[in-house]
């Protein structure tokens, strides 16, 4: 399990794309386009999940947090006065 400490998402929609830092400032890249989503730490992908809409791109934050609830951990620090909707995201 990491600990993200730090996030922004980058982009909405074709890809839906979050970047930011662990509490071990490993950099953390999330990904969701053409219905492939990833979850890579520095470079390494260690969480895949394919869905069954193979042209879409988008996904909430509330979604992706909850589709990665098993391999991240997200601190309410990360999130910008508490909230994480569809905002850019910060420490």
């Amino acid at each position: 399990m990491y600990r993200v400490v730090q996030l922004k998402r980058t982009c909405t929609a074709c890809p839906s794309q979050w970047e930011g830092l662990t509490d071990k400032e490993n950099d953390v890249y999330i990904r969701y386009r053409w219905g492939r989503f990833s979850v890579d730490i520095d470079n390494n992908e260690i969480f895949c999940y394919h869905s069954d809409e193979p042209l879409d791109g988008f996904m909430s934050t509330e979604d992706m947090m909850e589709l990665t609830k098993d391999v991240l951990e997200f601190n309410e620090a990360v999130f910008e006065n508490g909230e994480y909707g569809d905002h850019n995201l910060f420490c």
